[in-house]
């Protein structure tokens, strides 16, 4: 049951998606979670802060009488908003960075992109289905173990080595580019046997 209730957590996340002709995984959500951990933690911190402070429970009499003018008082609203906004940003970038890392598989390549979240760095990493020689996957303490994700270690001829970083179900994914890999290889013996026979 605990599995089951993980892996549609892992589906909200978007962790593998399906398509026409390609299976699409971004890293397991663990990894989002180690992202968005301590801005998010901060920002509901700030959050309770202004809300205490709002409520009258912690009034803030740093500045004593000053406070209450109100030109102070909103200059205090201002700050508390700008940093709110900050911690906002940060938790939207740390999420954008995360959703923006794609390792894909189509019916001919295999495909790794990362991106920054604003585009300005992109690398790019791919090469075709026939070059796979072999894929493996290696689980990293308890926590990949219990929640079943890994790294995914292809090695091909030409582009070297790719590595699937932390995507879940490491398994499956095996089997999935395997399964791949056959049907690209058995279409071009088709294609070829054909030629030849036009020949």
């Amino acid at each position: 049951r605990l599995y089951s209730l993980l892996g549609e957590a892992g589906s909200q996340f978007g962790e593998r998606s399906d398509g026409p002709g390609e299976t699409v995984w971004h890293k397991h959500w663990i990894i989002l979670l180690e992202k968005l951990y301590t801005p998010l933690l901060v920002l509901a911190g700030w959050i309770v802060i202004g809300m205490a402070h709002a409520s009258g429970i912690i009034p803030l009499r740093i500045l004593g009488s000053a406070l209450d003018q109100p030109v102070i008082e909103l200059g205090v609203i201002a700050l508390w908003t700008l940093v709110f906004v900050a911690l906002l940003y940060a938790a939207w970038y740390q999420y954008e960075d995360w959703n923006n890392d794609l390792y894909r598989v189509t019916d001919d390549r295999i495909i790794d992109i990362e991106r920054s979240p604003f585009g300005f760095e992109e690398r790019s990493v791919e090469t075709t289905l026939d070059r796979i020689q072999d894929v493996s996957y290696v689980r990293h303490g308890p926590l990949a173990v219990l929640f079943d994700f890994g790294d995914l270690i292809i090695e091909t001829a030409g582009a070297g080595q790719l590595l699937f970083f932390a995507i879940p179900n490491p398994k499956a994914a095996v089997q999935e580019i395997f399964h791949r890999r056959d049907a690209y290889r058995t279409n071009g013996e088709r294609m070829q046997a054909r030629q030849e026979s036009r020949d």
